[in-house]
């Protein structure tokens, strides 16, 4: 623009139509680094992106690999904690830039998601076809490098009628899980108990756990697996729930007692057939009553949920309750969206 025969080149103000003027300021100071600010603390997370966008634009090579290196270590570390980034929108970005580490870092992380989850992911849609193949590849290979024969021989154990989970001794009673047993090969830690349960019917129930298990994470290795902030006692109805005996039908353990603590567990770890049985015992046991100030507390767990159904049958029953029933808990009131 400034040597060639542009009009530019005798200009003193030249105009930069479309581009955002904090935007191309913050690319000057990248540009134009000084003493007192060193240049690493110039590229952040708020800016990372549209830096590389108008760095590639403008053909500033080092500053888009300085944009793209910076992009690929943010994402790669809000993963190890298990703060899931926006992977698949990193790859659409990588792939709207030519940005081959970038391309490459999000197609490793995309292949430890489980395919529910990677399909929820924003721009799933947008990745183009050799990639979205390559993550499917990694997929496969990687769930045929996890032993899931342990499973199958639990599973065959439990449909000829012995489950290991139900001691004979006690009329097939629970066993609490805090001793090992026959498939048992790792232990969560809850509060000060031990849990021992199964590696491979935990991450077939769960996508967070068979991420747990299969990725880079620390606990892919470790035997023993600590659940900070979770209670034992809830923890253990709901490895009951995972884990069914012959002995003892599934629905007996779902109860008013548990059904919402059970939910919020299943919630976090995922286990979206859980939090449909879940969702169902309360829908069910709370048509069962005439309505109350409860219906209100419903419609606010549903939202924290996104329980779909139990909004819907908590908002029909709550226009049964008259204004004053409604507001009984003004605190819970306040809560609905």
């Amino acid at each position: 623009m400034f040597t060639s025969e542009f009009q530019e080149k005798e200009k003193k103000e030249i105009s930069l139509p479309g581009k955002k003027a904090n935007e191309v300021k913050e690319l000057l100071q990248v540009i134009y680094p000084t003493v007192e600010r060193k240049p690493p603390d110039e590229i952040k997370e708020e800016n990372c992106h549209y830096l590389l966008s108008l760095a590639h634009e403008y053909q500033m090579a080092a500053i888009t690999q300085r944009c793209e290196d910076f992009i690929v270590k943010i994402m790669k570390e809000s993963f190890s904690v298990k703060k899931d980034p926006d992977i698949i929108a990193e790859l659409v970005f990588a792939q709207t830039y030519n940005l081959k580490k970038l391309k490459q870092a999000s197609i490793e992380l995309a292949q430890s998601l489980a395919l529910p989850e990677l399909k929820k992911q924003k721009g799933y849609d947008e990745i183009h076809s050799e990639n979205l193949q390559e993550i499917m590849e990694r997929m496969i290979t990687r769930l045929q490098k996890f032993d899931f024969l342990c499973f199958l021989r639990f599973v065959l154990f439990f449909v000829v009628g012995n489950s290991p989970m139900a001691d004979k001794e006690s009329n097939g009673e629970w066993q609490d899980f805090t001793q090992p047993w026959k498939f048992s090969d790792v232990v969560l830690v809850v509060e000060s108990e031990k849990l021992h349960v199964h590696r491979a019917v935990l991450a077939f129930r769960s996508p967070v756990f068979e991420k747990m298990f299969t990725s880079e994470f620390q606990e892919k290795e470790e035997k023993e697996i600590s659940l900070p902030g979770k209670k034992a006692n809830e923890v253990k109805e709901l490895l009951q729930v995972i884990y069914p005996t012959v002995e003892r039908k599934p629905p007996e353990l779902i109860k008013e007692e548990n059904c919402h603590y059970l939910l919020s567990l299943a919630h976090e770890y995922q286990m979206a057939v859980i939090v449909d049985r879940c969702e169902d015992f309360i829908i069910k046991v709370m048509k069962t009553r005439k309505p109350n100030k409860d219906v209100i507390a419903e419609v606010v767990f549903s939202q924290t949920y996104d329980l779909k159904k139990l909004k819907r049958a908590s908002i029909e029953l709550a226009q049964n309750l008259t204004l004053e029933d409604l507001k009984n808990d003004q605190v819970v009131y306040d809560q609905i969206e």
